[in-house]
């Protein structure tokens, strides 16, 4: 028996939104119920934060990181993160974009400067 994964009929039903949209909405919106728009924004956004630790560590030749964050709010948050999520030579104190996915840390880079 094939895989759920693999058949055609499951990629049918994750690609369709939760209840329909009207034709001429923008892709990142999704109808509830009663077909009100509803954005899709807050389960991936970037926020802007402080570095406030980061850890580095070896494990299996590869150095992952554990970072502490401090948001605007002064709320606090804590990520292990690969070597691709994490800014070269990042340090505390240093500003921030937190990539945050299902309020999770996935990833930090730096802000990029405005063009003078």
């Amino acid at each position: 028996m094939p895989r759920l994964y693999t058949s055609r009929a499951f990629w049918k039903i994750v690609r369709r939104a939760p209840y329909p949209v009207k034709s001429g909405s923008n892709l990142d919106l999704t109808a509830d119920r009663d077909g009100r728009r509803v954005s899709s924004s807050p389960m991936l956004r970037e926020q802007e934060a402080v570095v406030l630790e980061v850890k580095p560590f070896l494990l299996h030749g590869v150095t992952y990181y554990d970072v502490s964050v401090a948001y605007q709010d002064r709320s606090v948050d804590h990520a292990r993160l690969g070597p691709e999520g994490v800014p070269e030579g990042l340090q505390p104190g240093e500003a921030v974009l937190a990539m945050r996915v299902a309020n999770m840390i996935v990833s930090l880079r730096r802000p990029t400067k405005p063009a003078t």
